[in-house]
């Protein structure tokens, strides 16, 4: 061995000998893919949220006779007159007022004896429904009148339509404004005729109805006589 050789040898040994890299022990975690949501179709997710609109079967009800009540008291007596109520889905629209097809019923009154409407065609909605009644109401819509299309607001009508097994039995007009019903139905074939009693000062005296009298039965006619001198 040289002089060099011993002079370099030596200190290739005093150099420390490199560490080995310590090698990291930490688990390797594994990746999960994130679950991609299933894609929901706009016009399902609508029809789902939307709600149900109740519906009823449209009907012509034979009315024979009704009654009037104002603020809840019967007046005027029972009226022996024919009136035909009906009860039409809209699936055209109504004349004479700017609604859109599918909106809603049209609530008609029919009077046979002058053979023309009771009153003008009303559109109204279901707002409610059981099993043995179902109520409509109006609301505001745009009608033509004689100073043009003008906004009207048919909130102030009602109409409510009892079933007696699974048929009317009667209808029920409300006019929420004045606090008037008429309530339209069918009078017993197997009652007897109904008597109107009316009373004065001087006497009772009955009277048949106006039915009873078409049909032979006798009534009683007085009048009052006022001499102008």
């Amino acid at each position: 061995m040289g002089f060099l050789d011993f002079l370099f040898g030596k200190r290739k040994q005093e150099q420390p000998k490199a560490q080995p890299k310590a090698v990291s022990k930490t688990p390797v975690q594994s990746v999960r893919e994130p679950i991609t949501p299933k894609s929901v179709n706009p016009q399902e997710k609508s029809m789902s949220s939307k709600p149900s609109i109740p519906t009823m079967e449209p009907f012509v009800f034979k009315s024979d006779c009704h009654q009037r009540y104002e603020n809840g008291n019967e007046v005027m007596g029972l009226q022996q007159c024919v009136r035909t109520v009906s009860v039409e889905k809209n699936t055209n629209g109504c004349r004479g007022y700017k609604l859109n097809p599918g909106d809603g019923y049209i609530v008609k009154v029919f009077n046979d004896d002058l053979g023309k409407p009771n009153m003008s065609d009303k559109p109204m909605r279901i707002v409610s429904r059981t099993a043995d009644k179902v109520e409509l109401r109006g609301f505001p819509i745009e009608a033509q009148t004689p100073f043009g299309w003008q906004e009207v607001d048919y909130r102030d009508y009602g109409f409510t339509v009892y079933y007696t097994n699974g048929k009317v039995s009667k209808c029920v007009l409300h006019m929420f404004d004045r606090n008037v019903d008429l309530e339209y139905r069918k009078s017993d074939a197997s009652a007897p005729l109904k008597i109107t009693v009316n009373s004065n000062t001087d006497s009772q005296s009955s009277q048949p109805s106006v039915k009873a009298i078409a049909m032979g039965a006798p009534f009683r006619f007085s009048f009052d006589v006022t001499m102008i001198r």
